[in-house]
């Protein structure tokens, strides 16, 4: 897969926000976005990139059940009551971002999150787009957050130039986290509503034993 034009300015870093790269396996249920945003979703995540601009974790091996992840039938108001509390996501909201590299001058995007409710409440469905200050749009992502009542978690999973990633959304009081391990790489997620009302969105990327790095870092500003 050819990466897209910002991933190809930034390949020679040793540590790059390349969230469309990433591979993880549905079946694994590794605890990840998103995207940032949720670089977004995945406009968020940050990733050591190897030679071409790609990481990948494992092939994905969905299996298709006929009701829930566990073969159970579903619990629908539970799942219904658990995604009532990211409500307060639900909107229009843009602003910047930043996505720090290993070298070389920051990205700076205009980051752009739709996020609607689907399926009666029972689906949360989140659109992000990465543009630069001419207007090109370099990036583009869609996401789902969904809850397991069978396994009480919440799963988010994020679709990007034909890759995706699975990953468990922990939900916290006006905010959320994810993250996810690919090999050596560890990437983490953080989401806050800040006292302004904004979502500010940070994304760290641990390499080894080497310290957390910040690769994203958005505000971004409800729109309607």
């Amino acid at each position: 897969m050819r990466p897209t034009p910002w991933v190809e300015a930034l390949a020679d870093a040793a540590v790059v926000a390349c969230p469309v790269m990433i591979t993880v396996a549905m079946s694994e249920q590794r605890p990840s976005l998103i995207a940032g945003l949720l670089a977004g979703i995945l406009a968020m995540v940050g990733a050591a990139c190897g030679p071409g601009g790609t990481t990948q974790a494992k092939v994905a091996t969905p299996t298709a059940v006929a009701t829930s992840g566990h073969g159970q039938q579903p619990n629908v108001a539970a799942q219904r009551a658990a995604m009532q509390k990211l409500d307060f996501l639900v909107g229009t909201w843009s602003g910047p971002e930043t996505v720090i590299t290993g070298s070389g001058a920051p990205l700076m995007l205009t980051q752009t999150e739709v996020v609607q409710i689907k399926l009666g409440g029972l689906v949360m469905l989140v659109e992000g787009t990465g543009s630069n200050a001419a207007g090109q749009v370099l990036f583009t992502a869609l996401a789902t957050i969904a809850y397991d009542d069978a396994t009480s978690t919440y799963r988010f999973r994020a679709y990007s130039s034909g890759n995706y990633i699975d990953a468990e959304l922990k939900v916290t009081s006006k905010g959320f986290t994810w993250g996810y391990g690919a090999g050596s790489m560890k990437v983490s997620n953080t989401m806050q509503l800040n006292a302004k009302g904004e979502w500010t969105e940070t994304t760290e990327t641990t390499v080894g034993s080497s310290p957390p790095r910040k690769t994203v870092d958005m505000t971004l500003q409800r729109q309607h």
